[in-house]
């Protein structure tokens, strides 16, 4: 038999896959051109059609728990931070490798999404917005899919966080932007417009 010629050495061709340090770059991930397309031009949200209230007017269509929440973090060396209503912590604070956020939103979560943004018209593209809805409660309410609720027998909000998201730059503190009011009981999901309904503030819209 032949032997093996140790002092041969195989030859690895180069990946002309790019890397970061956090990852496969972004353009090698996925043809992500479709999110530039605007479809629905014509639908834009204008402050006519809403209506600003007052910190009472809202209360009844927000969360049941006002009171802080107890939340436990780290790993090696644990701290419990109480955190308020529609308050957040940012993890990189207290875990050495560790970024993400943690939100109290006072009620159950069902459904959640971020808003589709589109690339060529975001000036900040660390900036996203995040819906969050469900239960106004926890545990002390039970309302089945199957239930219909009848247009005002179940007051309700769809909250919209606005956060600063980068792996390369220091966190930012996640805001409550905004919350709409509603009258149509529990969300049990919710999606926003595909595309073609983004608008950049201070726009013509």
């Amino acid at each position: 038999m032949k032997g093996r010629d140790d002092t041969t050495k195989p030859t690895l061709k180069k990946s002309s896959t790019l890397y970061e340090i956090s990852g496969p770059s972004f353009k090698n991930l996925q043809n992500l051109e479709y999110l530039n397309k605007q479809v629905y031009t014509h639908v834009h949200a204008q402050s006519k059609e809403w209506e600003v209230v007052s910190n009472s007017e809202a209360l009844p269509y927000l969360p049941n728990r006002q009171n802080l929440v107890d939340i436990t973090v780290g790993i090696q060396k644990q701290q419990e931070i109480e955190t308020p209503l529609f308050g957040s912590i940012k993890l990189d604070d207290y875990l050495k490798y560790g970024k993400g956020y943690i939100l109290n939103t006072g009620g159950s979560i069902w459904g959640l999404d971020f808003a589709p943004k589109v690339p060529a018209l975001d000036s900040d593209p660390t900036m996203d917005y995040l819906a969050v809805a469900g239960y106004k409660g926890t545990v002390d309410e039970c309302i089945p899919m199957t239930h219909v609720q009848e247009k005002g027998s179940y007051r309700n909000c769809i909250q919209i966080w606005k956060l600063h998201l980068s792996v390369q730059k220091h966190s930012v503190a996640p805001v409550l932007d905004l919350c709409l009011l509603h009258d149509y009981g529990v969300i049990y999901d919710l999606k926003w417009c595909p595309y073609g309904c983004y608008d950049e503030v201070g726009g013509t819209h």
